[in-house]
This record gives structure tokens, C-alpha cells and sequence, in this order.
């Protein structure tokens, strides 16, 4: 799996438009990590110093095939 920097993914976030009506700041982003974390559903990881990048990746789980990454994130209504 790929690793994504946490900072292209808030911004990625914020410009999309599924964000509405949620939150879409630093903060609100770094919470819902942690709770996707804590389930399992992603790793996240920071090497160095306590201000070093962090970055995230996708857990499968067993039997998952890995999803290529996006390279856009508009969507089809089909």
C-alpha cells in the first residue's frame, strides 16, 4: 500500500466536495485518523521528531485486494 502525506490529504479533503458540513480544518481531520486507527482501518506514522511529517496508509484486511491509488477524486453518479 501506498503511504499519503497527512497534509496533501487535509487539503485534498478540504477541496473536495463531499467535506460539507464536515469539519475540513487540520484538527478535525487528525481526530477522525485517529479513530480510523483505532479500528484498524488505517496506520498511521511519524519517524523522527514529534514535528516530523505524518504520514498514513490503508490497512486490508484479510482477503482485500489493494485499490490502486486515485488519481482523481471526482466520482461518477453511475
Amino acid at each position: 500500500m501506498h503511504w499519503v502525506d497527512f497534509e496533501r490529504l487535509v487539503t485534498i479533503w478540504r477541496d473536495s466536495k463531499t467535506s460539507l458540513g464536515l469539519d475540513t480544518d487540520r484538527v478535525g481531520v487528525f481526530w477522525a485518523l485517529l479513530f480510523l486507527c483505532s479500528q484498524g482501518k488505517i496506520e498511521l506514522l511519524q519517524e523522527g521528531s514529534l514535528y516530523a511529517p505524518l504520514r498514513l496508509k490503508r490497512m486490508l484486511e484479510p482477503g482485500m485486494i489493494a485499490q490502486l491509488p486515485l488519481k482523481s477524486l471526482d466520482v461518477t453518479a453511475e
